[in-house]
């Protein structure tokens, strides 16, 4: 504060802060406060007292309005989140391939949209009647009072609707359950919040008052728009009120149109959504794309004489007696809209009771060819029964006859292995009283017994396998398909597993894709190899073995160690002997068992194959009577396995893509 000395009177200046509502009256009193000390006393002081008249009731209602708005727009962001929810459950089932498994064991895709439906909507109403409770604590008459709650209910009712409804029917553009709930909760946050307040600001704005109310009229479209504006209208109703009880909150301004436009959504969305994932719908669609006439195989130029024998065989199953094969494939071809062509000329059949071997490498199109099987593809042409059910004609009887463990665990993470297998035991029709008997020996087994409580997300990679077979078999199935059943699994773990499949493979036939190729050596009655495609070979184990072995192979193993095993010094010396042993030795070979020839050596090891035609006893009189003299420590002798038949045409597939001289040259088999 500074006093100013002139010509005139003294003039006085206050300084004071603005920002503060209270500052200037404050300096004021400070500039009187001082003159009084100076004229009564240095102990003289005046007191200030401010108090304000109370608000009056319009006041005070408009000051509640203006918080009930600021209210109202903080409900909405919540409310814009709900609808993720929704989708992410129905997208992730159809992306770990849980959907896929549901309809293989016949659940009607009217009762999975009721369950979902259903329970969705008792999440939402938990929430409603939890949001209603905090309003009435909170005493937000706007919202709750006598004249507005039956509109705020019936808003989040047809909210709810309509939301789980729009959820469903976008759940379709997504593969992915975390980019649909990311896309659809940023979504709804932009139309359920943003777009309210761009339409809000500019309703308040005479000029763009119109404009407002069109871009109203387009957003209503969207249900969490609705929401949102239905939130806003109320609160400015009860702003109104203070000024005219006129108008009522059901109005067609206040939450009228937005329930209306909900109401209509709601019936629109769902058919949307039965439309879209009909079953029906989607198999005439998908036989519209299907060439039933074209089921002429092609390209069959070097076809093995084996496969074409079973093609031909196949081709009029009841002139040739296989008429009860419980799996047949005629032509099957499986064409991408790429271009690519993942299965071609595909015919085989199944026996009953049987377990067939179907082996390929990666992209050799096994999984794809059983997942039309499945009919969770829909094949380009080509014919494939079950059960003497068409797949495509008949697909929900031939549904009823299959069971299938997916490549990958088609799991439900929050559900335990007993809650896993009751559902689909209820899925697929097992009377209450029976079901849990069925549990029990399914879970027994599988060797999942002690995991029954255990919920799926925290059993091993093993275990997952394990109750994807149990509920494979559930219902007992006539033709089951495994494709790859033990990966992941321990040594120990696949050997029950394998007797599990010997134990059910009497009452079905079972169809078994696999890398660990063991496994079809211990299961499989016959086996067959797909090559880009194309099935490349077909037979009994023994009779791959045959045609495409080299009948025997023998190992034997050197005195001596390899070069760099021993001291520096003497690593010549080892080297030299070694060389000199492996001479002799090759000598001998030439000379006792020229047919034979080496495939292999690994320093002082060498694999040796045999001929078909030879003799153990001779090979081993001769291996006895020389072993010391050519220095052998050990020796073996063993038959052709499938993984070297497998392995070998393998090589030979690759090398073909590469050179096809070579193709033609080392596709014949061995000389028997």
């Amino acid at each position: 504060m500074q006093t100013a000395v002139g010509a005139s009177a003294p003039v006085s200046l206050a300084f004071y802060n603005a920002t503060s509502w209270h500052q200037l009256t404050v300096s004021v009193f400070d500039y009187y406060n001082a003159i009084y000390r100076r004229t009564a006393g240095a102990g003289s002081f005046m007191r200030l007292v401010n108090n304000p008249m109370p608000k009056t009731s319009r006041e005070e209602a408009f000051a509640d309005s203006i918080k009930s708005i600021i209210i109202g727009i903080i409900i909405m962001i919540p409310f814009t989140f709900i609808p993720s929810t929704f989708v992410s459950w129905v997208v992730k089932e159809r992306e770990c391939k849980a959907r896929h498994l549901q309809n293989v064991s016949g659940l009607k895709f009217s009762v999975y949209w009721l369950s979902n439906f259903m329970f969705d909507m008792a999440s939402f109403t938990v929430t409603v009647i939890l949001t209603l409770i905090v309003f009435a604590i909170f005493s937000r008459s706007e919202y709750i009072g006598s004249s507005s709650i039956g509109a705020t209910i019936v808003l989040f009712l047809f909210y709810g609707l309509s939301g789980v409804g729009f959820s469903y029917a976008i759940s379709f553009f997504f593969n992915e359950h975390s980019t649909a709930q990311n896309v659809v909760m940023l979504a709804n946050f932009i139309t359920g919040f943003l777009l309210v307040l761009v339409v809000f600001i500019l309703s308040v704005n005479d000029s763009t008052e119109n404009a407002s109310k069109y871009l109203a009229f387009i957003f209503r479209v969207i249900p969490s728009y609705c929401l949102g504006d239905g939130i806003i209208n109320l609160a400015l109703h009860e702003l109104q009120q203070s000024v005219s009880s006129a108008s009522s909150a059901w109005d067609l301004d206040v939450v009228g149109w937005d329930i209306i436009d909900m109401a209509i959504e709601f019936p629109i969305l769902l058919a949307v959504t039965f439309f879209i994932d009909h079953p029906g719908r989607r198999m005439k669609t998908q036989k519209m794309l299907h060439d039933a006439n074209k089921a002429n195989p092609e390209n069959l130029d070097g076809e093995d004489i084996d496969v074409r024998r079973e093609r031909e065989s196949v081709a009029d199953a009841t002139a040739n007696g296989r008429e009860n094969d419980l799996v047949l494939v005629r032509n099957l071809r499986k064409q991408y809209p790429n271009g690519k062509v993942a299965v071609r000329n595909l015919s085989f059949g199944v026996h009953p009771g049987e377990v067939f071997g179907f082996l390929g490498t990666n992209g050799a199109g096994k999984t794809t060819a059983i997942s039309i099987l499945c009919q969770e593809f829909f094949p380009t042409s080509g014919h494939a029964s079950i059960a003497g059910f068409d797949i495509v004609d008949n697909a929900t009887e031939a549904l009823r006859c299959i069971g299938y463990c997916p490549q990958f665990d088609a799991l439900l993470d929050l559900l335990t292995v007993q809650e896993h297998l009751e559902l689909y035991a209820g899925v697929r029709g097992i009377e209450p009283k029976d079901r849990h008997q069925v549990v029990v020996n399914l879970a027994a087994l599988c060797e999942l017994t002690t995991y029954m409580t255990t919920q799926a997300k925290q059993l091993s990679g093993g275990n997952k396998r394990k109750l994807s077979v149990a509920l494979s078999l559930i219902g007992g199935p006539r033709v089951v398909f495994l494709d790859e059943p033990s990966a992941g699994m321990d040594p120990v773990a696949r050997r029950g597993l394998w007797t599990a499949i010997s134990n059910i493979a009497g009452n079905c036939s079972v169809v078994l894709t696999t890398h660990h190729l063991e496994e079809v050596e211990a299961l499989a009655h016959r086996v067959a190899i797909m090559v880009d495609g194309s099935l490349h070979c077909i037979g009994t184990k023994l009779h791959l073995k045959q045609k495409y072995g080299s009948g025997f192979e023998m190992d034997v193993r050197l005195q001596g160690r390899p070069r760099g095993r021993g001291a520096n010094g003497s690593n010549d010396v080892e080297a030299n002997e070694l060389e000199r042993q492996a001479t002799e030795f090759l000598r001998f070979l030439s000379t006792e068992l020229p047919s034979a020839t080496i495939n292999e050596r690994r320093g002082n090891r060498f694999n040796i194959a045999l001929p078909q035609n030879t003799l153990l006893s001779v090979t081993f009189r001769l291996l006895e009577s020389h072993k010391e003299r050519l220095r052998i420590t050990d020796y073996s002798v063993s038959q052709t396995s499938i993984e070297q038949v497998f392995l070998r045409i393998s090589m030979e597939a690759e090398l073909s893509s590469v050179s096809p001289q070579h193709h033609d040259a080392s596709l014949t088999p061995q000389a028997m």
